[in-house]
């Protein structure tokens, strides 16, 4: 529980960014909202992507840090922040290039896939940072420190929920910057988080440490890493997966729902009728009709008379 109540903490308050700004977002009308939406389905994502990361740098540095070994919890350290910095990178530079296909698929009308490539662009620079985020504070709890990332984690939120207001919707500045300020206040907001974690490695930190030594790739360390760390956040990468996917194909398959008519209406009210109130059905009890068979005998039985 000391080391499994920080992680799920962790992940909680990687969401909170997200849920802060879609708050302040939901001022600005439907169509901004839709954009935020789909564009933060990629943060999800990447949530579940820094977690294989975090996951396996966290156990394999507990090892070593339970085998008294410190010179392969270092190795694990510096090849996790080369990992970071690659994913990054592969973050920002793909994230760029795709968004405008993936909100094309998402978006509903041009107003929501512009506010959703708006957000992404200055939004996916904070994306990419989580994974350092991740890979320093998982080697802390790997050793068996956990506050100082809960503090930074924390701090950092509620900078973002400070900053939110002020960019979005302009309050003390009166320059409203929209779904542009809502992006880039989450983006300041994990870069502060990360430069707070540089100064406590630097400052404080002594057991795992910064080697320009190790931080060149070698793949055993990253297959050890991504061993440990892909079955495990393996489950919550699909369910993000499913979700912004199901969302996709439901906004863009099968024809939109038409109106009902007076006429639908009508015959949707008939056909829910029970059974005993149809008119052309005969009356269940013998010997006596009703509807158009009682009006035939009624008939009959005045040409006789």
């Amino acid at each position: 529980m000391k080391l499994a109540v920080p992680i799920a903490i962790g992940m909680v308050f990687q969401t909170l960014y997200y849920l802060v700004d879609l708050f302040f977002v939901g001022q600005l009308g439907d169509a901004a909202v839709a954009g935020l939406t789909s564009a933060g389905n990629v943060g999800f994502l990447i949530m579940a992507v820094t977690q294989i990361l975090g996951v396996g740098t966290m156990a394999l540095i507990a090892q070593a840090s339970g085998r008294k070994d410190r010179e392969d919890a270092n190795l694990i350290f510096n090849q996790s922040l080369g990992q970071a910095a690659l994913c990054a990178l592969g973050t920002v530079v793909f994230g760029y290039l795709l968004a405008g296909p993936y909100m094309n698929t998402l978006g509903a009308d041009a107003a929501t896939i512009d506010a959703g490539m708006t957000y992404l662009y200055w939004f996916l620079p904070g994306l990419g940072l989580q994974f350092a985020l991740i890979s320093m504070g998982s080697a802390l709890r790997g050793t068996g420190i956990v506050n100082p990332t809960i503090v930074v984690q924390v701090s950092t939120v509620v900078l973002n929920a400070i900053l939110s207001p002020i960019m979005i919707a302009g309050w003390l500045t009166g320059r409203p910057m929209g779904l542009v300020g809502a992006g880039l206040s989450t983006t300041i907001s994990v870069a502060v988080a990360v430069l707070m974690m540089l100064v406590y490695f630097v400052r404080l930190e002594r057991y795992v440490v910064f080697n320009v030594s190790m931080l060149r790739p070698r793949w055993g360390a990253w297959k050890r890493i991504l061993a440990v760390g892909l079955p495990p956040a393996g489950s919550l990468h699909c369910s993000s997966y499913t979700w912004p996917s199901s969302i996709g194909s439901s906004e863009t398959s099968g024809p939109r729902p038409r109106p009902a008519s007076v006429s639908d209406r009508g015959s949707c009210k008939r056909s829910s009728s029970p059974p005993w109130r149809s008119p052309s059905r005969p009356h269940p009890w013998p010997g006596k009709t009703s509807g158009p068979a009682a009006s035939t005998e009624s008939e009959r039985r005045i040409e006789r008379r």
